[in-house]
């Protein structure tokens, strides 16, 4: 019988090392107890020994020492008895919970049962091998989990995940749905939409507007776990949206614009492969005593170039695949950097490779999948699919080439879309030791993606029919026909739809809203403006034709040499409108000119307005003259004088407006005095107001007015009364023999006050006139004259 070949398996989803051995020896006995693996407590883990040159009386025997007493012997101990034949032997061994943790010895007996009947662990036989390995008893570590399912939303067609985190020993998983929060649970298997049944993650592709509302939950339990379930996760199926670009447009009139639709359908896998073809570059050794000086660490490398990969493409895995002859590959630094320019490191100076070794890498692929075994565990030719080192620094020196020094340890990081794994690709390699030689003779990079087909849909609005299947707007589209992607000529703002039909969707109308633009047509200029200053005024520009029109109003202060655009401030506003407002003009605005830019930019359509000049007009700054005097008593009058000339006035007194008082100068008697005022609008129609006011008051003087005198019998009597005197006033007259014809008290409220006499019925004569105080006490004397 010939000798046998171990494989001792992980369980599925446990993240233990294996044993995988392949024996020389044909009989006798094989002491393997350095090749060892971790098992756990109250776990089952398959085994399968294959016998080369195997015979129909060969059987597999297999014992553990749990108790590691040093025998085979005890009850439980014998784990496995194959059936007779010639194999594979496969059979589970379960640990039990029973067992002694640590380095266990394990016994695998290859028995030929022609030749003796002795079956046991120890003895001797004929014919047949015995093999020892160590098997690391751990513990059991009861399932917990860590998070639960959650809810998924998806549009209808797309993808979903349901993931339950959790730790522990042995965990096995079965997923459970329901079509709503109160139907029964069924369970789910692979086929169809799902995958992943039987994991911790279930995926469910292209799903269908049916299973919205859909509930899902995981059955699970472990080595050391009963059996129990996970809360429910909710799938939300969404309708399918029509994905346009652009999403919307602004054109010029008669422009013809692309729309298309970015979803796709039926996602399949795909391959994109490109290999540099036969190669000749030599990697620099090191240099005896100083392995990593520059032209090493500079190493060599190479780029290829990928091209045709959908931009929406989902990009699943990677393969690098190495060709590099080498007597010691272990000192070999690999990387490679994206188009996006990220750095990856694929193989860090592998350990325990062998001197000696001329083949070296022989289509060697280093994967994105992380299920593969690292590099440390391959053997020459490493001909066989491996898992990146993925590390950005080592202890031996840099983990890439200079230049080259990785940036992630994320597969994902070097494509995140369809679109950015198209470009250059490049592979460097450094060696970090010295006396060895190698050369890259050749590699290629695979990109497995999902791709899908462009969805197709009904477009409108076809009455007028403004739709074109062609570049050149020349071919009409017909309406219904479905189609990815169209062209459109509007003549004016229209908004365009499409809907999307799948063999699992149909999505809700999408509009494209085009907005048609037009040039500037002829522009109707702003007119010039005069204003007075501080006042209010604004310029408008129009155009008889044109959309959307931007506007931005300049200013000139050079007579139109040089321009500068407005802002809304204190002064300007509407700066970026028709109307261009003013407001509390200054004086040195005077003579400015202002214009407007139209532009209707989607058109590149600029336009300048003509100029309009503003004219600023000062306000005029009154004064007032008096003469020949400010003060007056009865009998004499002033006048008011106010400057500028020319224009319309306004005199007031004590701040009240003078009847009638509209003329550039006004006379004054004693009856008007008090303080005086002017305000003024000039020929232009700018008004100011005097800045100082002119007071007219009472002259001092102590003679008693009569007058007129001669009289016919009416006079009026007039006496200074000084300020804040302005008690009543009694007025006796006699006649010319004594006798007292007229007594009256009159009411005095100004210095000069008036007080009329009429003695037309006493005759006439000389009469005599005397003033007294409120008292009738004589405070002066006169005499008047009636004809």
């Amino acid at each position: 019988a010939g000798s046998p070949d171990v494989t001792f398996e992980k369980i599925s989803n446990v993240k233990y090392n294996t044993i995988n051995n392949s024996s020389t020896a044909t009989s006798g006995y094989e002491n393997f107890t350095a090749i060892t693996t971790d098992i756990i407590q109250q776990s089952t883990l398959p085994m399968t020994v294959t016998i080369s040159n195997p015979f129909n009386t060969d059987q597999v025997i297999v014992w553990i020492d749990f108790n590691q007493n040093g025998s085979f012997s005890d009850p439980g101990e014998r784990v496995y008895v194959s059936a007779l034949g010639n194999g594979p032997h496969t059979g589970n061994i379960t640990i039990p919970a029973t067992s002694l943790l640590g380095s266990t010895r394990m016994r695998i007996r290859m028995h030929d049962t022609g030749f003796g009947g002795n079956a046991t662990p120890c003895g001797n036989s004929a014919y047949g091998q015995v093999e020892d390995y160590t098997v690391n008893i751990v513990p059991c570590v009861p399932l917990v989990i860590t998070a639960e399912p959650g809810n998924a939303t998806i549009q209808c067609g797309g993808d979903a995940t349901f993931t339950v985190g959790a730790t522990g020993s042995g965990p096995s998983w079965q997923w459970e749905q329901r079509t709503s929060a109160t139907a029964v649970w069924t369970t789910v298997t692979n086929g169809g939409v799902f995958s992943g049944a039987t994991t911790n993650t279930l995926t469910i592709t292209a799903a269908p507007v049916s299973m919205n509302g859909y509930q899902y939950r995981a059955i699970f339990s472990g080595f050391c776990r009963s059996t129990d379930f996970t809360q429910p996760g909710t799938l939300t199926v969404n309708p399918l949206v029509a994905v346009v670009n652009p999403s919307s447009a602004n054109i010029c009139n008669g422009t013809i614009q692309q729309l298309t639709l970015t979803n796709i359908t039926s996602p399949l896998p795909a391959t994109t492969t490109v290999a540099s073809g036969p190669l000749a570059i030599v990697i620099p050794d090191g240099t005896p005593g100083q392995p990593l000086d520059p032209v090493t660490l500079a190493g060599v490398n190479h780029t290829i170039n990928v091209a045709g990969i959908p931009a929406a493409a989902l990009i699943t895995s990677f393969n690098v695949k190495l060709t590099i002859p080498h007597t010691y590959v272990g000192d070999l630094a690999i990387v490679l950097k994206s188009p996006n320019g990220q750095i990856f490191n694929l193989d860090y100076l592998l350990t325990a490779t062998g001197g000696g070794v001329t083949t070296g890498f022989v289509n060697t692929v280093i994967s994105s999948v992380n299920t593969f075994p690292a590099l440390s565990t391959g053997t020459n030719p490493y001909t066989s699919t491996f898992r990146a080192d993925a590390v950005t620094a080592g202890p031996f020196g840099p983990a890439g080439p200079t230049g080259y020094i990785p940036t992630t340890t994320l597969w994902s990081a070097l494509t995140p879309t369809g679109a950015s794994a198209n470009g250059a690709w490049t592979i460097a390699i450094y060696d970090a030791g010295p006396i060895d030689q190698g050369t890259l003779t050749s590699w290629e990079l695979t990109v497995n993606y999902l791709a899908g087909i462009p969805a197709t849909g009904v477009w409108g609005p076809t009455t007028p029919n403004t739709i074109f299947t062609d570049a050149a707007a020349t071919i009409p589209y017909v309406p219904g026909t479905p189609a990815n992607g169209v062209y459109v000529l509007p003549t004016t703002t229209t908004t365009y739809t499409v809907v999307v039909t799948t063999p699992l969707c149909v999505s809700a109308v999408t509009n494209i809203p085009v907005t048609v633009s037009n040039p500037v047509g002829t522009v109707t200029d702003p007119t010039s403006a005069a204003i007075c200053q501080n006042d209010n005024t604004s310029f408008t520009v129009s155009a008889a034709s044109g959309n959307a029109i931007a506007y931005r109003w300049q200013v000139s202060t050079d007579g139109g040499g040089t321009w500068t655009n407005l802002s809304n401030g204190s002064v300007y506003g509407g700066t970026t409108t028709p109307t261009l407002t003013l407001t509390g003009v200054p004086a040195n605005y005077n003579n400015n000119q202002y214009r407007a830019v139209l532009s209707v930019v989607t058109c590149a359509s600029t336009v300048n307005s003509g100029a309009a000049t503003l004219t600023v007009n000062p306000l005029p700054v009154v004064t007032i003259a008096v003469g020949p005097t400010s003060q007056l008593y009865p009998g004499i009058t002033t006048t008011l004088t106010a400057s500028p000339s020319g224009g319309t006035y306004q005199w007031s007194r004590n701040g009240v407006p003078v009847p009638g008082a509209t003329a550039s100068t006004l006379v004054v008697t004693v009856d008007e005095l008090g303080e005086y005022s002017v305000s003024m609008v000039d020929g232009n129609g700018c008004g100011g107001a005097s800045t100082a006011s002119q007071i007219i008051s009472a002259a001092p003087n102590d003679i008693l007015f009569i007058y007129p005198s001669p009289t016919t019998g009416q006079f009026q009597v007039r006496y200074q009364s000084l300020d804040g005197n302005l008690f009543p006033r009694t007025l006796t007259i006699f006649d010319s023999k004594g006798s007292r014809v007229y007594t009256k008290i009159y009411t005095i409220e100004a210095p000069y006050s008036r007080m009329d006499v009429d003695l037309k019925n006493h005759g006439k004569g000389v009469y005599r006139v005397e003033l007294g105080d409120r008292n009738g006490k004589r405070i002066k004397t006169g005499s008047v004259i009636v004809l």
